[in-house]
């Protein structure tokens, strides 16, 4: 049974040569480790029944702008979602077991649903809209809790 695959571009996909239709994976229930990174995806729903995956990247997807998909991928160690469209962390707040999250180069603002997650370790945020100043007290909340928070932020 396949558990690790990778189909990750070195390079950030700007034109219409990647991959956008990931639906060819929905049967892949085994994957516990998937890279997506440099495609054209937009919809991860595919990805809802793979329960098993717990590192996944979809860096460099520039019209990814959702996370609802992944509601269901409760075993999620690790996500990569770097230089997207994403905004919307609410998805992830339910996450128990999520480690290490990358979203440096996304449209992410608000770091509120993050705070329910307990075992996040590692927290990416450089190259954001977040305000510094508006969302201080989540960063100073999550490095109490021994989280590494890399952000453009200087003083929280």
């Amino acid at each position: 049974n396949l558990t690790s695959l990778s189909l990750g571009q070195d390079s950030r996909c700007d034109d219409e040569t990647g991959v956008k239709d990931i639906s060819p994976l929905a049967g892949l229930v085994g994957l516990t480790t998937l890279d997506l990174s440099g495609h054209n995806i937009e919809s991860l729903a595919p990805l809802r029944a793979l329960t098993r995956i717990e590192h996944l990247i979809l860096a460099s997807n520039a019209k990814l702008s959702s996370l609802a998909d992944l509601a269901p991928l409760s075993r999620l160690k690790y996500l990569v979602v770097t230089d997207t469209q994403v905004s919307d962390l609410s998805p992830l707040a339910n996450h128990k077991a999520l480690e290490t999250l990358w979203l440096s180069g996304s449209m992410v603002a608000d770091l509120t649903p993050v705070l329910s997650i307990t075992s996040l370790a590692g927290l990416y945020i450089v190259a954001t809209p977040v305000d510094c100043a508006a969302q201080a007290s989540n960063l100073a909340t999550l490095v109490s809790r021994g989280v590494d928070v890399s952000s453009s932020c200087d003083n929280f």
